[in-house]
């Protein structure tokens, strides 16, 4: 997920970014999915909301966005509420809870980097290609070792 990060007061805001022409098209009422699948896309989408969102209001705006985008999808609300109580019992989980630093804590020893995007770098596919034959080259060696140790 994309979000938004600015600074108000001297501290970080982040809101979930989403982009204007994105479609959502969740998976529908009638798909051959496992019902986990559908479990698992609002039980990650709710958790991202919530970890991405500095503000409650923003969290709840989100997710008011994404049960409207569901509805348009054809699912009945009833049959979401089961799924969406359990998200938020996951959420009120303690190990999900934010946590507010004290100026005593760590804040001040955080550091922030920020790598920037060159054009000219080597690409993904070169990265891959050199990994595979790297790889292949161990296979083949340690293939041959020990086929030559039966012989």
């Amino acid at each position: 997920m994309d979000s938004t990060i600015n600074i108000k007061n001297q501290s970080i805001q982040t809101n979930t970014f989403q982009k204007e022409d994105n479609l959502y098209l969740y998976i529908p009422p009638l798909s051959a999915h496992p019902a986990s699948c559908f479990k698992g896309l609002i039980t990650g989408e709710l958790l991202c909301f919530w970890n991405l969102n500095s503000s409650q209001e923003d969290f709840i705006d989100n997710t008011i966005k994404f049960i409207s985008r569901l509805l348009q999808r054809g699912h009945c609300i009833f049959d979401l509420i089961p799924t969406l109580q359990s998200a938020a019992a996951i959420i009120d989980n303690p190990l999900h809870q934010r946590q507010k630093l004290n100026n005593n804590s760590q804040a001040d020893k955080t550091r922030f980097i920020h790598w920037q995007f060159h054009p000219n770098d080597i690409s993904k596919a070169k990265i891959q290609q050199k990994t595979f034959k790297s790889c292949q080259n161990t296979i083949h060696q340690t293939y041959f070792k020990e086929y030559a140790a039966i012989l």
